[in-house]
């Protein structure tokens, strides 16, 4: 078993980061694995405890962290119980929350004393985590390798509604997405399509798909209902060298599901862990 240490860093608009270190009793590589969580999501989300602790058993650091402005706290890190930072959140501040992760890592003592080498990364991505990891891993050079599991391949489709609701929207101030899990309905503020309106060139993930020069995997579940598994495709096709695998049968979340019990697809995550792994290798 791996040892865990938890702590904190400042993040986007000076909210904390929680982060979650796994440190392997043998360390048989030198770099890092860094894994960023998606929409509705947080680092202790299902099955991501399980894939950290295996990975770090297999002779990795791994890193898990929570965004800033994800809705959870401190105190209760699984929960949704800031609803005003989740309202708060915009893609800008978690690709700002993933560089302040990449610098602490960095500069990490306790990683290196464990004989790692904080110079170079490996990141993995899900979901929305898997396009900031993306728009990150174009641009950041310590990123020597890329992981995504169902990235999606655009933040702008998720507001590719009618002009009158954008306009509700501005006038109102804020929508709500619906959290069928906790049955909270979890609200958005117009700042997040501002986001989107004035970054278009730092925020284009197709464009940051292309410029990715490291190895990448794309992994993708064939009935993923959440983003269609033709982003993937998408993404192998601006970027040949990738390597894509699309996983039969297999949902967004690769049949995880939290909290994480009575897995019907269990097959599919030892096949995810096992993909991600032999890459990371």
């Amino acid at each position: 078993m791996s040892e865990i240490y938890l702590f904190q860093i400042q993040g986007a608009d000076n909210e904390k980061i929680v982060i979650k270190y796994f440190i392997p009793k043998v360390l048989k590589s030198p770099f890092p694995v860094i894994i960023a969580h998606g929409f509705k999501g947080f680092m202790d989300w299902g099955h991501f405890p399980m894939i950290g602790e295996q990975i770090a058993d297999n002779g990795h650091i791994v890193i898990m962290f929570n965004f800033s402005h994800n809705g959870t706290s401190i105190e209760q890190p699984t929960d949704f119980c800031r609803l005003d930072l989740f309202a708060q959140n915009t893609y800008s501040k978690e690709l700002f929350d993933l560089g302040c992760v990449l610098d602490e890592v960095q500069k990490s003592p306790l990683l290196k004393a464990q004989g790692a080498n904080c110079e170079k990364v490996i990141l993995i991505g899900h979901s929305r985590g898997g396009g900031i990891s993306i728009l990150k891993a174009a641009q950041d050079k310590r990123i020597v390798k890329l992981i995504t599991w169902a990235a999606t391949g655009s933040f702008g489709t998720f507001f590719a509604s009618s002009n009158e609701f954008v306009e509700q929207w501005k006038h109102e101030g804020q929508i709500f997405t619906y959290n069928s899990r906790t049955k909270q309905q979890m609200p958005l503020n117009y700042s997040l399509y501002e986001d989107v309106l004035l970054n278009e060139e730092k925020l284009n993930i197709q464009k940051a798909a292309a410029q990715i020069s490291i190895p990448w995997l794309i992994m993708h579940g064939a009935d993923d209902s959440t983003v269609p598994v033709d982003i993937a495709h998408q993404f192998h096709k601006v970027n040949p060298q990738s390597e894509l695998y699309i996983m039969d049968d297999a949902d967004h979340n690769f049949g995880g599901k939290h909290p994480l019990s009575d897995l019907v697809n269990y097959e599919h995550l030892k096949l995810l862990l096992s993909k991600t792994v032999d890459f990371i290798e």
